[in-house]
Protein backbone atom coordinates (compact mmCIF):
# COMPACT_ATOMS: atom_id res chain seq x y z
CA UNK A 1 0.00 0.00 0.00
CA UNK A 2 2.93 2.40 1.47
CA UNK A 3 4.37 1.45 -2.25
CA UNK A 4 1.55 2.78 -4.43
CA UNK A 5 0.97 6.08 -2.72
CA UNK A 6 5.16 6.57 -3.40
CA UNK A 7 4.60 5.97 -7.11
CA UNK A 8 1.29 7.61 -7.24
CA UNK A 9 3.00 10.91 -5.49
CA UNK A 10 5.77 10.15 -8.22
CA UNK A 11 3.75 10.35 -11.08
CA UNK A 12 2.01 13.57 -10.19
CA UNK A 13 5.26 14.95 -9.47
CA UNK A 14 6.22 13.85 -12.97
CA UNK A 15 3.12 14.85 -14.64
CA UNK A 16 3.63 18.59 -12.72
CA UNK A 17 7.28 18.72 -13.63
CA UNK A 18 6.40 18.14 -17.91
CA UNK A 19 3.68 20.91 -17.67
CA UNK A 20 5.59 23.21 -16.55
CA UNK A 21 8.51 22.27 -18.64
CA UNK A 22 6.59 21.89 -21.69
CA UNK A 23 5.78 25.74 -21.33
CA UNK A 24 9.42 26.93 -20.86
CA UNK A 25 10.43 24.82 -23.86
CA UNK A 26 7.56 24.96 -26.97
CA UNK A 27 9.01 28.30 -28.23
CA UNK A 28 12.55 26.94 -28.47
CA UNK A 29 11.21 23.92 -29.78
CA UNK A 30 9.25 25.19 -32.77
CA UNK A 31 11.98 27.18 -33.64
CA UNK A 32 14.73 23.75 -33.79
CA UNK A 33 12.10 21.73 -35.46
CA UNK A 34 11.01 23.71 -38.24
CA UNK A 35 11.20 20.86 -41.01
CA UNK A 36 9.03 18.12 -41.97
CA UNK A 37 12.73 15.94 -41.66
CA UNK A 38 13.30 16.89 -38.43
CA UNK A 39 9.96 16.51 -36.81
CA UNK A 40 10.02 12.48 -38.51
CA UNK A 41 13.25 12.00 -36.62
CA UNK A 42 11.70 13.42 -33.23
CA UNK A 43 8.92 11.80 -33.17
CA UNK A 44 11.16 8.06 -33.52
CA UNK A 45 13.23 9.16 -30.73
CA UNK A 46 12.21 5.93 -28.60
CA UNK A 47 14.94 5.43 -26.72
CA UNK A 48 15.80 1.94 -28.36
CA UNK A 49 16.56 2.87 -32.19
CA UNK A 50 19.82 3.58 -33.09
CA UNK A 51 20.69 6.28 -35.48
CA UNK A 52 21.32 3.86 -37.89
CA UNK A 53 18.15 2.08 -37.23
CA UNK A 54 16.45 6.00 -37.75
CA UNK A 55 18.27 6.67 -41.01
CA UNK A 56 16.95 3.52 -42.69
CA UNK A 57 13.80 4.45 -40.85
CA UNK A 58 13.55 8.09 -41.82
CA UNK A 59 15.74 8.17 -44.84
CA UNK A 60 17.96 11.09 -43.12
CA UNK A 61 21.06 10.94 -43.21
CA UNK A 62 22.89 10.37 -39.65
CA UNK A 63 25.48 13.01 -40.21
CA UNK A 64 22.80 15.21 -40.83
CA UNK A 65 20.77 14.21 -38.14
CA UNK A 66 23.56 14.16 -35.56
CA UNK A 67 23.68 17.93 -34.84
CA UNK A 68 19.26 18.00 -35.01
CA UNK A 69 19.39 15.19 -31.73
CA UNK A 70 22.21 17.07 -30.22
CA UNK A 71 20.22 20.64 -30.49
CA UNK A 72 16.99 18.60 -29.07
CA UNK A 73 19.00 17.28 -26.13
CA UNK A 74 20.62 21.27 -25.65
CA UNK A 75 17.14 22.64 -25.81
CA UNK A 76 15.77 20.30 -23.38
CA UNK A 77 13.25 18.02 -25.83
CA UNK A 78 15.22 14.64 -25.73
CA UNK A 79 17.17 12.92 -23.61
CA UNK A 80 20.47 11.27 -24.82
CA UNK A 81 21.21 7.52 -24.79
CA UNK A 82 22.30 6.18 -21.20
CA UNK A 83 22.41 3.47 -18.90
CA UNK A 84 18.64 2.99 -18.90
CA UNK A 85 18.13 3.75 -22.98
CA UNK A 86 20.33 3.22 -25.63
CA UNK A 87 19.27 5.59 -28.57
CA UNK A 88 17.78 9.46 -27.77
CA UNK A 89 14.22 10.02 -26.17
CA UNK A 90 11.97 12.47 -27.12
CA UNK A 91 10.44 13.91 -23.74
CA UNK A 92 7.49 15.10 -25.30
CA UNK A 93 5.18 14.10 -28.54
CA UNK A 94 5.12 17.12 -30.99
CA UNK A 95 1.58 17.73 -29.79
CA UNK A 96 2.28 18.64 -26.61
CA UNK A 97 5.25 20.94 -28.10
CA UNK A 98 2.61 22.49 -30.68
CA UNK A 99 4.15 21.30 -33.47
CA UNK A 100 1.43 20.89 -36.37
CA UNK A 101 3.85 17.93 -38.76
CA UNK A 102 1.32 18.51 -41.84
CA UNK A 103 2.51 22.51 -41.83
CA UNK A 104 5.99 22.14 -42.01
CA UNK A 105 7.31 22.11 -45.12
CA UNK A 106 9.49 19.08 -46.47
CA UNK A 107 13.07 19.66 -47.73
CA UNK A 108 13.34 20.22 -51.39
CA UNK A 109 14.86 16.68 -52.53
CA UNK A 110 17.99 16.88 -54.43
CA UNK A 111 17.41 16.73 -58.54
CA UNK A 112 19.53 13.71 -59.51
CA UNK A 113 21.19 14.52 -62.83
CA UNK A 114 19.28 13.04 -65.94
CA UNK A 115 21.74 11.90 -68.00
CA UNK A 116 20.60 13.79 -71.86
CA UNK A 117 19.77 11.68 -74.35
CA UNK A 118 20.77 13.49 -77.77
CA UNK A 119 19.41 12.29 -81.16
CA UNK A 120 21.26 12.55 -84.43
CA UNK A 121 18.56 13.96 -87.04
CA UNK A 122 18.24 12.02 -89.95
CA UNK A 123 18.35 13.18 -93.35
CA UNK A 124 20.85 16.78 -92.83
Amino acid sequence: MEGDKVETLLSDMRAYMRAMVVNIVKAAASQVIDSYEKATVYDKLDGNSTQISLEQSTKVPQSTMSPWLTKFTEIGIAAPPGETHRGYRALFTLSELGINVSSLKKKAAKPTSQPMIVTASQGH
